[in-house]
């Protein structure tokens, strides 16, 4: 398809794995279709690392830094945020280097 696709989240407070799972299980279709995906974290206040390790992490392992970053942009009002799920990536990768 090769269309940019808007992914915003309901609620201010992202938390849990099975979330974060669902919500992945989501960006993985649309990154299969071709599609560029944008996160809009505007209204998010707060990310667990569950969630954060769970969408973010196991999505940039299992896709590459590549494509996560040539197809995944983020639209966010909290640098809190990005370093969540900075740190989430950075952990799971320290882990499987090991």
């Amino acid at each position: 398809m090769n269309e940019t696709v808007r992914l915003s989240f309901s609620g201010t407070d992202l938390s849990s794995r099975t979330y974060g799972q669902q919500q992945r299980l989501i960006l993985e279709k649309l990154l299969q279709n071709g599609d560029n995906v944008t996160i809009d974290l505007r209204n998010v206040e707060s990310i667990s690392h569950s969630f954060a390790d769970e969408l973010f992490a196991v999505l940039y392992s299992k896709v590459g830094e590549k494509t996560f970053s040539e197809k995944i942009n983020f639209i966010v009002k909290s640098q809190d945020l990005v370093q969540v799920i900075s740190d989430s990536i950075r952990y799971r990768c320290n882990l499987q280097s090991v």
